[in-house]
């Protein structure tokens, strides 16, 4: 499945690797709730994937603080 990830496509070869473990840690540690709506396996890979976009290469960032993802059907605005 990352392999359709054109984020992923682009990464050097040490990056893939790290952004593959991220993946996994975060799958396997971090529980993806949805709201309305059944979450799937692919549907937590995109999480996980979603969340190693934004700290792979960022030596040291662990998603510890985070222990639970909810995942709503529609966009939803707090304002409204």
């Amino acid at each position: 499945m990352l392999g359709r990830c054109r984020y992923y496509r682009r990464l050097p070869e040490p990056l893939r690797r790290e952004f593959e473990l991220q993946v996994q840690t975060f799958v396997a540690d971090k529980t993806v709730t949805g709201v309305e709506l059944e979450v799937d396996e692919e549907l937590k890979l995109l999480v996980a994937a979603s969340a190693a976009t934004v700290s792979v290469g960022w030596e040291g960032f662990t998603w510890d603080q985070l222990t639970e993802v909810l995942v709503y059907p529609q966009a939803f605005d707090g304002d409204d």
